[in-house]
């Protein structure tokens, strides 16, 4: 079979059975945060980029007197939409938190923010205004990468038993060795099963306790509250595929062994497993992105079996190089996983490169995220596979006795890499994406030997940036905006050197003329035309570099795919060489140490995320609010960002916050004053 009627093939079994990183942050808050009103509002309203579960959703309203003023919160009518009646506590400042559970990805998220009702009675820096935190944590990581992995053990024996094993038994396999494979099979569908339900128990458990502490409720009814959410329903669903597996193996074990030929029972095993992976992959970012959520869950399906079934075969043959006794099934079965290998590498070149760029959205965000650090974790181990599958593949042909002998050791090597990138990605699902690039360019002119740059800012709402590279400006730069036929002289506000905001609201299509004095040139001059607002651009992707980069990497993985697959189907010399279980330990030792050396990396800020290692460094925290400027948020956008002084200051952009920090340059002191804060 050739590698273009190969992938027909394996795409065309994974096509058949299917029939169908963000947290909820909120995006509007009605009142605003520091909102300062006249009057008590009739309730506050607050929208999450998520859709929410109407029964584990909560918010609160603390009135002046410190009492509850709030009735019992709600969601809708819009799904993502929690609102609450308030009653009137006189004049002061009123407290709003909320704690609510994402319908979209499972994930838990709490927050709060103030607003004050009264003359002259403002919400000061002295409070934090906005906070909101993401709960996920390391528990939750471990047990879902029990359970991928356990589905990918399943898949393993199911596909390495019809596509390898059984054509062995018709040509080649003795009749004495069939009870021991049998054994085997039976084995890794027992151990495989075991895992996905042990990690699926585990989930639910861990799920339970968080939301028994996030609405302090009672164990036995947080285990209702959550099952009856989209994620815990998904859990239940999962783990009920995998009794359906079990059952169904169980009654027709002895007859899939003895046909020659796929059966009716193993089509319903993998349907159990496609309704596993169905239900894994609508609970996850990919269902809250506007971006076609309906492909991107479909894409998503594909990937988790990719790359689950890749961790599954890696384990097996591995355990087959641990024996003498099974090394003539491993001598046989070696090319054809090798192969089936070679066509996982190339599907997930094309579905991981999909998924990185519908969360990742920027190179930029690599080493400014949360995401992008966990990105960088999963990328190295996924590289190390790689390598390792490339040496399986082809050192076979160029060293023979050495790839035997250190055959346990590499290829039990290859299979922590593969539980790594199991555990790497499962890392990222519980991860949020981030809601955009850090640099958003939107248009670009070249004069007099410096570039002007027009941006959208990240810290404020409908505010323009503008930037200025590879010249000295003498002074602040000048701008004109025509709009409505009347020409308009703005001041622009610096944020950073070389960095200036245009505060005052444009309307799309006004003409920004700007004249950039320089010290000892000409005067740098632009024309731009204000673009349309982000919210008429929701959903829409265009096709940058960055895509254009990922498309590439796409092709290149097929690409090696395609030499791998080619390769693969070559014989495998004799293994001449008996095992050595200490070899083979060593191959788990090394890849624990890359792992261990990886992670720290990745959670090491001055490696994966210079900006927040700056801000920590400076005394301040790496938070995920509302951009805020002197006690005042200036967007309704949450972002991850450098939080200081209690969260009077919030900055998203790293320029910024640069040159807030920078002795005598900024407009703004970081001096920090309880009682007003200082602009």
């Amino acid at each position: 079979m050739n590698y273009a009627k190969a992938v027909c093939v394996f795409t065309a079994a994974f096509v058949l059975p299917l029939i169908a990183s963000a947290h909820a942050t909120p995006v509007h808050m009605e009142p605003a945060s520091s909102a300062a009103l006249t009057e008590t509002p009739r309730e506050v309203v607050v929208r999450f980029s998520e859709r929410l579960e109407p029964g584990a959703s909560r918010m609160s309203v603390r009135g002046p007197q410190g009492e509850t003023v709030s009735e019992e919160a709600r969601v809708g009518p819009e799904p993502r939409t929690l609102s609450a009646s308030v009653r009137d506590d006189g004049e002061g400042a009123y407290f709003v938190s909320w704690s609510v559970v994402s319908a979209d990805d499972g994930h838990f998220t709490r927050g709060s923010f103030a607003f004050s009702v009264g003359e002259g009675i403002v919400v000061g820096s002295a409070f934090q205004q906005v906070e909101v935190v993401h709960i996920a944590q390391t528990p939750e990581v471990v047990a879902m990468t029990i359970e991928l992995f356990g589905n990918g053990v399943l898949w393993a024996a199911l596909l390495l038993f019809a596509l390898a094993v059984r054509p062995l038994r018709r040509k080649e396999a003795r009749a004495s060795e069939w009870p021991r494979i049998a054994r085997g099979y039976t084995g890794f569908v027992l151990f495989g099963a075991l895992a996905a339900l042990l990690g699926g128990a585990l989930q639910l458990v861990w799920k339970t306790r968080e939301l028994s502490a996030l609405h302090d409720t009672a164990l036995f009814d947080a285990f209702f509250m959550y099952t009856a959410t989209a994620a815990g329903s998904a859990g239940l669903w999962r783990m009920g595929a995998i009794v359906f597996f079990l059952g169904v193996f169980a009654l027709a074990r002895k007859k899939i062994l003895a046909s020659e030929r796929f059966t009716v029972y193993e089509t319903l095993l993998v349907l159990a497993l496609a309704i596993f992976a169905f239900f894994r992959a609508i609970v996850s970012h990919a269902t809250a992105n506007p971006f076609f959520p309906e492909l991107s869950v479909a894409i998503n399906f594909f990937h988790l079996i990719e790359k689950d079934a890749w961790a599954g075969i890696a384990l097996i043959v591995a355990l087959l190089s641990f024996s003498a006794r099974t090394r003539e099934v491993l001598q046989a079965l070696l090319p054809k996983a090798s192969a089936l290998l070679a066509l996982l590498l190339g599907g997930l070149s094309v579905t991981g490169a999909y998924i990185v760029w519908l969360h990742l959205k920027s190179f930029g965000n690599i080493f400014l995220t949360e995401w992008g650090s966990a990105f960088l974790a999963l990328l190295s181990a996924s590289l190390l596979l790689v390598v390792l599958r490339a040496y399986h593949t082809f050192a076979p042909h160029s060293s023979p006795r050495f790839f035997s002998s250190a055959l346990p050791a590499t290829l039990f090597a290859e299979f922590g890499a593969a539980l790594l990138v199991v555990y790497f990605s499962s890392a990222i699902i519980i991860t949020s994406p981030p809601f955009d690039a850090p640099r958003n360019i939107i248009a670009a002119a070249k004069s007099e030997g410096a570039t002007i740059l027009l941006e959208r800012s990240r810290d404020e709402d409908d505010s323009l940036l503008l930037v200025f590279e590879g010249g000295m400006l003498s002074n602040t730069p000048v701008v004109y905006a025509e709009q409505s036929g009347e020409r308009i002289l703005l001041e622009p506000a610096i944020r950073f050197e070389d960095g200036y905001a245009l505060t005052r609201p444009l309307t799309e299509g006004s003409r920004l003329e700007i004249i950039a004095p320089q010290e000892g040139r000409y005067d740098a001059r632009a024309v731009f035309n204000v673009p349309p607002l982000p919210d008429d651009e929701e959903g829409r992707r265009a096709f940058d570099l960055f895509a254009q980069a990922l498309v590439a990497v796409a092709l290149v993985g097929i690409a090696v795919s395609a030499v791998l697959y080619r390769f693969a189907n070559y014989s495998t010399p004799s293994l001449l060489h008996p095992p050595r279980a200490r070899r083979a330990l060593v191959g788990i030792a090394a890849v624990a140490l890359f792992g261990a050396g990886v992670a720290w990396a990745a959670s090491n800020a001055a490696l994966s995320n210079p900006y927040k290692a700056l801000c920590e460094g400076d005394g301040n925290m790496w938070h995920l609010m509302l951009p805020t400027r002197a006690g005042i948020p200036t967007s309704m956008t949450p972002r991850e960002g450098c939080m200081a002084l209690g969260g009077a200051y919030h900055f998203a952009d790293k320029r910024a916050y640069e040159y807030a920090r920078a002795p005598g340059a900024s407009e703004v002191s970081l001096a920090y004053a309880p009682e007003r804060p200082t602009a």
